[in-house]
């Protein structure tokens, strides 16, 4: 079982699935590098990021109702607590990561600095806050 809605998943739906996410974030990547070249990175990480989430939205809740929003925390739940923060740590370091290279100009390196302590420490936190939310659904 792959998520609580779509039990039976296929192997070959989840690699199909996860080389057009590849290819979607790939489109994405060359999109964000012409616009760092152009000035412009912040403007199209946000447009991106955007477009990106509304439209996982739209496709999670079907704008039928929010009865679905729970699914996420219990499937985190269904893995292990290091598993599950170390995630959603991952989704917030990527981001992170995203706005840095978008503000950048070449040669790109990654700093860490309050700010992004900061917001990686509020990662932490919902990782940790969506787990056991998950742990209470089950």
């Amino acid at each position: 079982m792959l998520m609580p809605v779509r039990s039976g998943s296929s192997f070959l739906e989840l690699w199909l699935g996860t080389l057009g996410m590849l290819g979607l974030y790939g489109v994405y990547g060359g999109a964000l590098a012409y616009a760092r070249s152009r000035h412009a990175g912040a403007w199209v990480l946000f447009a991106v990021l955007c477009l990106h989430y509304l439209s996982v939205v739209w496709l999670a809740l079907g704008f039928e109702s929010t009865d679905r929003l729970p699914y996420l925390a219990a499937t985190l739940a269904n893995f292990s607590i290091v598993h599950s923060v170390a995630m959603v740590e991952m989704f917030v370091a990527l981001h992170v990561l995203a706005f840095q290279y978008a503000r950048s100009h070449a040669p790109y390196r990654p700093r860490m600095t309050w700010p992004v302590a900061t917001i990686l420490l509020g990662g932490l936190v919902a990782g940790v806050a969506l787990y056991a939310w998950g742990v209470s659904l089950a």
